[in-house]
């Protein structure tokens, strides 16, 4: 390969991989201005699709009410009790903590409190905010926005979503 400008030079020395080829003329710069409107327009319009359909869930799972039995199923599916646990009916600590977070009408609307809405908002907080081991704050929010706290988040999502899909049992 024959080096033609300096961005395949910076390419050579740098040890990346080719991503894109690009001829230099002099209508280089309107085609590049071009490209990314393009995809900046793309990128819009994925953006809109995402937050138009985060908006329609949110709404669904505020007006969804939640029976006991089912506030117990969806806490169970996000915090498994033990076998000895589900025979004495004893509930674990996580759900505890979240049914404080319920209760607290400085964190959860009264209105809300009884709605999917208000139930996935509890484990949210009750995972961020809950004490941990974790001994510096960028530990936490790895924890939080990327490891086990960012699973438990998403997987609270995906059952608060198939639950809109069915009727509620109230």
């Amino acid at each position: 390969m024959r080096v033609g400008c300096q961005n395949t030079l910076n390419l050579a020395l740098g040890g990346g991989k080719k991503a894109r080829a690009i001829w230099h003329t002099p209508r280089l710069h309107a085609r590049l201005h071009h490209e990314q409107l393009g995809k900046l327009t793309d990128l819009e319009k994925t953006a809109e699709a995402v937050f138009s359909e985060a908006q329609h869930a949110f709404d669904a799972m505020a007006a969804r009410t939640m029976a006991e039995t089912e506030t117990e199923d969806y806490l169970e599916k996000l915090f498994p009790r033990a076998a000895r646990q589900r025979r004495e009916h004893f509930e674990p600590l996580r759900w505890h903590r979240v049914r404080l977070v319920l209760e607290d009408d400085n964190v959860t609307p009264p209105r809300t409190r009884d709605t999917l809405w208000g139930l996935y908002n509890a484990v949210v907080r009750e995972e961020d905010f809950r004490a941990t081991r974790e001994r510096n704050a960028d530990a936490r929010l790895n924890r939080v926005w990327f490891g086990r706290g960012s699973d438990l988040k998403l997987k609270a999502l995906l059952e608060a979503r198939k639950l809109i899909a069915e009727p509620s049992r109230n």
